[in-house]
């Protein structure tokens, strides 16, 4: 597989500012542990909004080169460090230089921020390799 791009951008409301601070520092220490085989400078976190009052950070590739793995390890370790709730997503978009169909598409992760645990990690050629198969698992069927 020859992606040359990974793409994405989303927020996570973290409810107190505490939080955002915690959520910063969590993603700097893990950049320093340099025995991690994921790339944890292949995506940045910052606060959305720069008052001091924003409970929100942003999350987006760095150069086009997000390492998806390195996301849900973040989300995951957020997750341990503070109590949050719900269920949360992202999606992401990857492309290729080379032209070949496998390589363009994206994906979805869902997380249960109660655990931190993944609930889905879907890729969009998944999803139409499934719906190919079996057209009753997609949720609206095209009609003719």
């Amino acid at each position: 597989m020859s992606v040359d791009t990974i793409k994405f951008s989303c927020t996570l409301d973290l409810r107190e500012r505490e939080n955002v601070l915690t959520a910063l520092e969590l993603h700097e220490t893990l950049r320093n542990e340099h025995h991690r085989p994921i790339c944890m400078f292949s995506f940045s976190v910052s606060v959305l909004e720069p008052s001091e009052s924003s409970t929100v950070i942003w999350l987006r590739d760095v150069d086009e080169q997000a390492e998806i793995d390195a996301v849900r390890y973040f989300i995951e370790r957020l997750c341990d460090e503070i109590a949050l709730t719900g269920i949360w997503g992202f999606e992401y978009s990857c492309n290729s230089f080379t032209n070949l169909v496998p390589e363009f598409g994206g994906g979805v992760m869902l997380f249960d921020l109660n655990s931190g645990d993944v609930v889905e990690w879907q890729s969009t050629d998944e999803l139409m390799e499934k719906a190919l198969q079996d057209p009753s698992s997609i949720s609206t069927p095209a009609t003719v």
